[in-house]
């Protein structure tokens, strides 16, 4: 397999760029590296660890135990000219029901920003690249509202997958160049993959397990131009391709099918040190033989501080996103998610998050995935070297697919002990 070599990509940029300051500027010499190594225990009751249909697995106990240990590594290196992170984890899983569950889950991922030496060969050229790689049977369905991350998850859209091992990979670059004082030019490139080795369980119902291992690239660039008061509009050309190949036994014969799609987006963003607001919209076209289909696509993402301790997050969108299971092709994917967190006192912490998804299947509507998900954290840190945690998780997904379909519901409850070694 070859698809993993690019998780070094982040690895191979930050002994390239820090490995040899002289080939650089001095002021590299002079390098800020932080290491902390971090460690979570967790133990967890999940009342469907087969992800799948209540009775469709026949013989086995559904819900179960689960006991898992996460060590990490978080690596933090600043220059004049270059920033980088690089976040290195695995946990290993242990269930007490159903033994041949147990697995191993790695993640990788980092970013170089580049700024400072670009703009050494062109002046005012700003640069960053992301990478970000997993391998897990339990891939997450959603983000949660108002976190931001160095590489967009576009598999992370609602959908709630059978157990599968699978391989995530998502690369991305970003640019953008001075015209003037106040406009710029901005470009953006997303590479992600998304591959399955075994199924680990295939549900005793009617319905398939069918995934498919889906390259997705997206292009973007436009204008920026900054406004008084530090307010900024854009206008966004998007062209987005992705091929999908059946990787299971579930269809009976192979499957091959690229997709095109072309967008054009305005965004408007603003924001205080206490609140900030994205808001896009625009139209993408979806070629097919049938002379192609329009669709609306645009964001809305709001968070506001509403005083010391308290912040709440809005996330809405809708756009073009792969579907990879079930079904191979387009979607058209719309994403509802808002948080609430709050201090409370010197040492509690609550964070409630809620999600919503509507993926259909575009241009013929073949399948219809709709989840949603809710979830409490409560964090303690009035301990010295140790974190604990406790939260819950309720999550309802149904497919709906060419006359059948299945739901499945899940309740997770966790209680997870972290230390950090700063």
């Amino acid at each position: 397999m070859t698809y993993p070599y690019s998780v070094w990509l982040i690895t191979l940029l930050v002994v390239g760029v820090t490995g040899d300051p002289s080939r650089l500027s001095p002021s590299v010499a002079f390098a800020e590296t932080r290491v902390i190594p971090s460690v979570s225990l967790s133990e967890r009751y999940d009342s469907n660890v087969f992800f799948a249909p209540a009775g469709s697995v026949p013989g086995l106990k559904p819900w179960d135990f689960v006991t898992t240990v996460t060590p990490t590594v978080q690596v933090l290196d600043k220059t004049r000219d270059v920033e980088t992170t690089l976040n290195v984890g695995g946990s290993g899983n242990v269930f007490v029901n159903n033994s041949k569950l147990n697995f191993f889950s790695a993640q990788i991922s980092g970013s170089v920003k580049l700024d400072g030496l670009v703009g050494q060969l062109i002046p005012g050229l700003k640069l960053r690249i992301s990478d970000s790689f997993a391998f897990t049977p339990e891939q997450p369905s959603f983000v949660q509202a108002g976190t931001t991350l160095p590489t967009e998850n576009v598999f992370a859209r609602g959908l709630q997958t059978v157990r599968a091992n699978t391989y995530t990979n998502t690369t991305s670059l970003v640019a953008s160049y001075p015209i003037s004082q106040s406009l710029s030019v901005r470009g953006d490139y997303v590479y992600s993959i998304f591959r399955v080795g075994n199924i680990v369980f295939e549900q005793a119902t009617d319905v398939p397990v069918v995934f498919f291992d889906t390259d997705f690239q997206r292009w973007s660039i436009g204008p920026s131009y900054r406004l008084t008061g530090g307010d900024q509009v854009s206008l966004n050309f998007q062209t987005t391709t992705a091929d999908f190949r059946n990787k299971s036994s579930g269809l009976g014969q192979s499957f091959n099918q690229s997709i095109t799609a072309r967008g054009l987006e305005a965004e408007y963003s603003t924001g205080t040190k206490h609140w900030t607001a994205v808001v896009s919209a625009g139209a993408t076209f979806l070629e097919d033989g049938s002379g192609g289909l329009f669709f609306f696509s645009g964001k809305l993402a709001v968070s506001r501080e509403l005083d010391p301790s308290t912040r709440v997050s809005l996330d809405v969108s809708r756009q073009l996103a792969p579907a990879y299971f079930a079904t191979g092709g387009a979607l058209i994917s719309t994403v509802v998610g808002a948080s609430l967190s709050r201090n409370l006192g010197d040492s509690f912490s609550v964070t409630g998050s809620a999600n919503y998804a509507l993926n259909q299947a575009t241009p013929v509507e073949v399948a219809r995935f709709e989840s949603y998900s809710g979830t409490v954290l409560i964090n303690y840190t009035g301990w010295r070297d140790i974190t604990p945690s406790v939260s819950y998780q309720y999550t309802h997904f149904e497919v709906s697919q060419s006359g059948f379909g299945f739901l499945v519901n899940r309740s997770v409850a966790l209680l997870s002990l972290t230390t950090r070694w700063k």
